[in-house]
This record gives C-alpha cells, structure tokens and sequence, in this order.
C-alpha cells in the first residue's frame, strides 16, 4: 500500500472515530487531523473538504456492509450457517459503525427519493441474495412470504441498531457487546431452521 493511501485510510478511519465519539456534527478537519496523526493539509490535499471527507468515510462504511453479502455466496456451507455467517458479520458491522448506518438510514427515509448507494446495492443485488438464501430454507414458500421473511430479518436488525441505548435501558441487553452481538445473530439465525 503506498504511504498516501495508508494516510488516507487513516483519515477515514479517524472520521469513524470522531463521528462515532462526538457524531457527525461535531467532525472538523482539526479533529480529524489530530486524530489520525496528520496535518491539517494532509486532511484538504487528500479530500478537499470535511464534506468530502465524511461522504468517503460513509462510502468505507457501506463497503463494509456490502462485505458481509459475500459469505451468502459460500456454497461450502449450509443455507443456516451461510444465514448465521452473514448476520454476524452484518450485526457486528452496523454496531461498529452505528452513526454512519443510522445516517444512512435518516437518508432512505427522508432523502429526495435519489437512491442513496447502499439502498441501490440492497435493492440491486443483497435483498436478492438474502431471498436466495431464505428460498434455500424455505423451498415451497410463495414470493410474497420470501419478502415477509426478508423485511423481519431486516427489522430485527434495524431497529436495534436504532435504539441501541434505550433497549440496553429498557430490556438490559447491551448490543455494543461483541459477545452480545454474536449471540443475537445467533438467535436470529435460530428463528430460520
């Protein structure tokens, strides 16, 4: 990796940081800087502005989550450890990054009805993968039941995600929890077989 991507990634991830710390409105080019060890330049020459910078950051993100697809394609494994793969490595991707995936969220609802680039890929290509996937489970269900399935395993990762500190509060499970993570995928994964 040359040294001006290695100082480039270091800028993004410095980003995750400070908008998982402090949230996206409080991310300058200052913080960003110091955070990842470089100077304010390094930040302007590489990005150009803080906007740009947060858009690059959110597209690191939604290559992550994209990520978690790719263990729906190992035909090695069964259809439920290919469903308990994915919904690990997605549940522990949304929880790490959850300003971002929250921000992404707050855009497909209340954007300007342009398809934000992760509401693309899910409506290009992961919820068919998913469906897939859930057709392997479920071979005789109609369509419209796959669809079912689909918007619940969806739901019952969102929303979670969405209200993370008051379901800890409330129920007295705490999702920012690795362990916990794997065991709510798990438990999900359970609900298919």
């Amino acid at each position: 990796m040359k040294k001006s991507d290695i100082t480039k990634e270091k800028i993004i991830l410095a980003t995750l940081d400070i908008i998982a710390a402090e949230g996206f409105h409080n991310v300058t080019v200052r913080k960003i800087a110091a955070k990842a060890a470089v100077n304010i330049g390094a930040v302007s020459y590489h990005f150009g502005s803080k906007e740009k910078v947060i858009a690059e950051a959110l597209e690191h993100v939604i290559m992550r989550m994209k990520e978690s697809f790719t263990v729906l394609d190992n035909p090695a494994a069964t259809p439920h450890e290919r469903l308990r793969n994915f919904l690990r490595s997605y549940i522990q991707t949304l929880f790490r990054y959850p300003d971002p995936i929250k921000n992404i969220i707050y855009q497909a609802i209340h954007g300007n009805h342009e398809e934000h680039r992760y509401q693309a890929y899910m409506k290009v290509e992961g919820v068919y993968k998913v469906k897939g996937l859930l057709h392997a489970i479920y071979p005789d269900a109609p369509e419209d039941e796959l669809n079912l399935h689909a918007i619940r395993l969806f739901s019952s990762i969102a929303f979670p995600l969405l209200m993370a500190k008051n379901i800890n509060y409330v129920v007295k499970f705490d999702l920012s929890l690795a362990e916990n993570q794997v065991r709510y995928a798990d438990f999900l994964a359970a609900q298919y077989l």
